[in-house]
């Protein structure tokens, strides 16, 4: 992630230009010995100001990533995280894993705005290159791309991406099961969500004991919307409020609370 941020860049490039400067230096005292005794202590200096740099680089990087996610994550401003991050994928070799992993932030920065289109197109661009083999990233692409599918109520790709998760589930219980249950969980959320826009009963005792347990506010406000929805589809109209209210309250800047908004002003039931 270095390249991704310029303050990351810059601790390199210090680091390196300091230990040149030493290296420099190395020869300027050492002039009146043999040139292999400054050589090799040039080639040190170099060495250990490249690996010096590199850590210091990771470091800074990780650092400003966090801060971006936690405009998105933790403000809840999609808005001043895309203005922060949506060049970011783009200074990142394509064919690394830091890539896919960026991008699939950045779509959700746009899926947070509304933005499900561009989310999809962000997403969908940058998996293209992603192994087959490489089953943490296929389960990132399929459960990303359910979640926007399901926010723009387009059924056919959820559903779609959905089976593609399921496969993807089954297929690590075995071999990677930390992946297979934290994917498993976002599974069972996402048939909940489609079968509610499918006109069908969904889990209403699992998603809220979800709730309290959600350490992702943007889960706690998917699983907001989902209840609130349901309600107002079965005509349980103080549920619905007092979910829309939860709702408003607590989604900041993202399009939850313009969601929540338009349903209590003109309550109606979500179309499939």
């Amino acid at each position: 992630m270095i390249r991704a941020f310029w303050k990351s860049r810059l601790a390199v490039g210090a680091v390196m230009l300091a230990c040149l400067g030493l290296a420099i230096a190395v020869w300027v005292r050492d002039r009146g010995y043999p040139i292999h005794i400054p050589a090799i202590a040039s080639l040190l200096l170099l060495g250990i100001g490249y690996f010096a740099g590199r850590l210091l680089g990771n470091l800074v990087a990780e650092t400003q990533n966090t801060r971006c996610l936690g405009l998105l994550h933790m403000e809840l401003d999609p808005q001043a995280f895309l203005e922060e991050y949506r060049t970011v994928p783009g200074r990142l070799n394509p064919n690394s894993r830091e890539f896919p992993v960026a991008s699939a932030c950045l779509a959700d920065g746009y899926a947070a705005a509304g933005e499900f289109d561009q989310a999809i197109e962000t997403l969908c661009g940058a998996f293209r290159n992603v192994k087959k083999g490489d089953q943490a990233l296929r389960a990132l692409y399929y459960n990303n791309l359910c979640a926007y599918a399901l926010s723009k109520e387009d059924l056919v790709l959820a559903r779609q991406a959905e089976q593609k998760l399921g496969q993807i589930v089954a297929e690590c219980r075995d071999s990677k099961a930390a992946l297979s249950e934290n994917m498993a969980l976002n599974l069972r959320i996402h048939r909940n969500r489609l079968t509610c826009l499918e006109g069908g009963r969904v889990e209403t005792s699992w998603l809220e004991e979800q709730l309290p347990r959600s350490t992702y506010k943007l889960r706690r406000l998917e699983l907001l919307q989902l209840l609130a929805m349901w309600c107002l589809r079965s005509g349980k109209k103080q549920a619905a409020q007092n979910y829309l209210s939860l709702l408003r309250q607590e989604s900041g800047k993202t399009w939850y609370g313009v969601w929540a908004a338009q349903q209590q002003e003109s309550p109606k039931e979500p179309h499939s």
